[in-house]
């Protein structure tokens, strides 16, 4: 249960596992996520009551936190010890009309939801909305 919503949130996937004769093997394959985040069923507003003697200081959050995606590290190779890391990030939409950005290196691009979504995410940025 999350008691005080941050105003932003990094959630890592995790992209490899422990391989039996040692080293490590990827964990391959997009992972689903959305580019909005309800965290209301996870904080102390959505669930039971916490008692005094527990959490004293303890206030209920007003507004179910929202989040927007911010950002995605994705992982692109065939090996957990080899590779590249990409990254996108959300334009504003005031001005910038919205949409996202691919970076890698020196390479800047125009890209679509669907790549972004079906990136093999290690890194999920998402940020606060104003409540």
């Amino acid at each position: 249960v999350v008691a005080r919503a941050p105003p932003a949130l990094c959630l890592h996937l995790r992209r490899a596992v422990a391989a039996p004769g040692g080293g490590t093997v990827k964990l391959t394959g997009a992972v689903p996520f959305d580019d909005a985040l309800d965290l209301g069923p996870l904080t102390a507003a959505g669930a039971p009551p916490v008692r005094a003697d527990v959490a004293p200081n303890h206030r209920p959050l007003r507004h179910p936190p929202l989040y927007a995606l911010a950002a995605v590290v994705a992982h692109v190779g065939r090996r957990a010890g080899g590779g590249h890391y990409v990254a996108y990030a959300r334009r504003p939409a005031e001005g910038g009309g919205g949409g996202w950005h691919g970076t890698s290196d020196a390479r800047v691009w125009a890209a679509e939801w669907g790549e972004v979504a079906a990136a093999e995410a290690s890194l999920l940025l998402y940020v606060r909305e104003p409540s």
